[in-house]
């Protein structure tokens, strides 16, 4: 894991997260690289409070780099979202807190 985080303190740009509460998704936006969707990884979203909520996806970002996820049937309140995320042999690790209203 550490490995991991100091692969991705190396990036330029860090992935970014924003919340957008009136569509209710999460809109991820991976640093620029070549291949993007060949990228290979797992977003994990954890509910602090309630583990029986928690669960996991696939990395499936668009040509640009994006991947939005809907929100709408996730319960309100505090998540933890961790992204890994592998290039060729190079593996990445980020974790976000949001707080879903």
């Amino acid at each position: 894991q550490i490995e991991r985080l100091r692969h991705t303190q190396m990036l330029p740009r860090k992935p970014q997260w924003r919340y957008d509460p009136a569509g209710q998704r999460l809109i991820l936006s991976l640093p620029s690289g070549e291949n993007r969707q060949d990228w290979q990884g797992k977003v994990t979203f954890f509910r602090p409070s309630d583990a029986t909520q928690d669960f996991t996806l696939p990395l499936q970002p668009d040509s640009s780099g994006r991947q939005v996820f809907s929100v709408a049937h996730l319960s309100r309140g505090l998540w933890r979202v961790q992204l890994f995320w592998q290039v060729d042999t190079l593996e990445f690790f980020h974790e976000t807190a949001v707080n879903l209203r």
